[in-house]
């Protein structure tokens, strides 16, 4: 299953309108969290007490209710047990929105258990694995349990990776303490700190800690709008295109990127691969794979120099939505230049 944002997002401001920006969207999740009790009393019954709701669905995103022995796909908008197992599939993103009116994005390839409250009403989560920014319109109590450490919060916006070496953190907005059997560091806004086994956790220096989480940012949905900007009706594109769209529009983000990538052996026409990689980008986009998406955008215009301005169309969504204000414009022009 899928759900997809459809808005083109607006370029960040200043910091403070940043924040005021992530709260008005954060408005609109909290408010969703008052229909959980529009849902069904049989699922009501089957969930109590509730940690959260599956707010967002993109790509292969399973649920298990019994430790991870059977996992089903997961519902938007369904409700999300204590106890519950939330993963993330590869080429994909999910967002639960928790019953403090919390949100975390998982990152693909996450797993996450929906722990029961701590008795000071501290909302508690494990990341077993993956990576999980946690937004909140303010600051709230939550605790992050990690194989390496767990982090205590009060803070609206923060970030933590688990793998199989070590657990990081880095925080955007708030404090956050980092504590296991060894030791204890606190980080507060800008700071980062990571804790690997059996030793105390400590601070790091990251240059740009707002690059890990440039996979959590929406862009539009402009797969369909493609075949409108070349003047190719959907019916006329290579058979590998179409069928990637399909497999997109059911959800299936990897079959759709396998298909634009030719097989072993497989020969195709210059113009043909420089589609296949301008679709390719538009795919990973959905998912917020961006390096990989404008890898796959230099393909497209090397292949094909007489481009109608799509891959510069889309490299301008990026540039735009990253608050690259002056690449966004060049790459705007080249492409209205290209395609009038």
């Amino acid at each position: 299953m899928k759900a997809r944002r459809r808005l083109l997002p607006r370029p960040p401001k200043a910091d403070g309108s940043n924040r005021r920006a992530r709260a008005a969207v954060l408005g609109l999740i909290a408010a969703c969290l008052t229909t959980m009790g529009t849902v069904s009393g049989h699922a009501a019954e089957k969930c109590t007490p509730v940690a959260g709701r599956i707010a967002s669905v993109e790509g292969s995103v399973e649920v298990s209710n019994d430790a991870g022995s059977i996992w089903r796909p997961a519902v938007l908008n369904e409700l999300v047990c204590v106890g519950a197992l939330v993963r993330v599939g590869p080429n994909s993103r999910a967002l639960v929105a928790l019953a403090n009116e919390s949100v975390l994005r998982l990152k693909e390839r996450t797993t996450l258990r929906m722990m029961a409250p701590l008795q000071n009403e501290t909302t508690f989560v494990a990341l077993v694995r993956g990576v999980v920014q946690f937004f909140s319109r303010q600051p709230r109590g939550l605790q992050v349990s990690t194989p390496y450490v767990n982090a205590s919060v009060q803070g609206t916006e923060f970030l933590v990776q688990v793998d199989s070496e070590r657990t990081a953190v880095s925080v955007f907005e708030g404090v956050v303490a980092m504590t296991n059997e060894q030791g204890e560091v606190k980080l507060a806004r800008g700071e980062s700190g990571q804790a690997e086994p059996a030793q105390a956790p400590a601070r790091t220096i990251l240059a740009r800690p707002r690059d890990a989480v440039q996979w959590a940012i929406h862009y539009p949905d402009v797969l369909d709008g493609l075949a409108d900007r070349s003047g190719r009706s959907a019916g006329s594109l290579p058979p590998a295109v179409q069928e990637a769209i399909a497999l997109f529009h059911r959800g299936d983000i990897s079959g759709a990127l396998a298909r634009l990538t030719p097989a072993a052996g497989e020969t195709v026409a210059a113009d043909d691969a420089a589609l296949r990689a301008v679709y390719r980008a538009a795919i990973l986009l959905s998912v917020g794979r961006v390096t990989e998406a404008r890898t796959a955008l230099d393909a497209a215009r090397a292949g094909a120099p007489a481009d109608d301005g799509r891959a510069d169309a889309l490299a301008a969504i990026i540039s735009v939505s990253q608050n690259d204000r002056a690449a966004a414009l060049t790459e705007a022009r080249r492409a209205t230049e290209a395609g009038p």
